[in-house]
């Protein structure tokens, strides 16, 4: 049965038209953990104080070596990752015309890393910085924060440290990572282009989501509804209930059986 659910798959991928949704699982083999995982940031630091806005600023004010710390923490995690199998595979097979693109909820830049170019990264990317002031969004290559983090690092305690870190956009500006916190919306143009990609497709295939962060977690629901294929990919199963296909596999397992299976 198993084998005939990759040759199944096999036929999917050859007929194409396919958009993929992932979650924290599809970077956990890169070395990323879930946030919400055993080894998972939020064991360390308290979502409610590093999370959002207003907890990251009381913080701050009081120990700022802390927020420093978190910075340095998810930013040396996911400079340290790299792309997995199952990264590589989504973008060749972007590349040859059978995926329509990555629809993401991780922040960590590896799908685009990997060669995919049509990623819609619905909760930001750590990558990415947005201007407070007049709005505009620019990208610093991984080199340049990552000099940043080691100054970060040897000024722990400093407050300013963690001002330098974010960089000045042109216009004078400052500037934050443009990624979704909690108690912050969705920008309104990527959920469209989410749910465009998804209109379009004849397939979805979920791969490493908890469907538990909405709006996203209603993707693959929205997906169902309007009669599209559904193919999940996960350890613990979340959808089953509107899974066409389920493979209780973790990604790199999961897509070195596929590779096999399509040579």
């Amino acid at each position: 049965m198993h084998q005939n659910n990759f040759l199944r798959i096999k036929r999917i991928i050859e007929e194409g038209n396919i958009v993929a949704l992932t979650g924290a699982g599809m970077s956990e083999e890169s070395g990323i953990p879930t946030f919400r995982g055993n080894d998972g940031l939020w064991k360390k630091y308290d979502p409610a104080l590093y999370a959002n806005i207003p907890g990251l600023l009381s913080t701050y004010l009081v120990r700022p070596y802390r927020v420093n710390d978190f910075v340095v923490e998810i930013y040396e995690t996911v400079l340290n990752a790299s792309p997995n199998k199952g990264h590589r595979a989504l973008a060749r097979f972007e590349k040859e015309g059978k995926f329509n693109g990555v629809i993401t909820q991780n922040i960590d830049n590896l799908h685009r890393e990997a060669g995919n170019s049509n990623v819609i990264e619905l909760h930001g990317n750590l990558f990415l910085f947005r201007c407070l002031k007049c709005r505009r969004i620019f990208q610093l290559e991984s080199e340049s924060v990552r000099e940043k983090i080691n100054i970060l690092k040897k000024e722990r305690r400093s407050r300013r440290a963690l001002l330098r870190f974010f960089p000045r956009c042109k216009c004078g500006g400052l500037s934050r990572p443009d990624v979704v916190l909690f108690g912050e919306s969705l920008r309104e143009e990527i959920l469209k282009r989410a749910y465009d990609e998804v209109n379009k497709c004849s397939t979805i295939i979920i791969i490493g989501t908890s469907g538990t962060v909405y709006p996203a977690a209603d993707i693959p629901f929205y997906a169902s509804r309007i009669g599209k294929k559904i193919i999940e990919v996960n350890p613990q199963t979340e959808f089953n209930n509107i899974a066409d296909i389920s493979f209780r596999e973790n990604v790199n397992e999961f897509f070195g059986r596929l590779l096999s299976t399509l040579l």
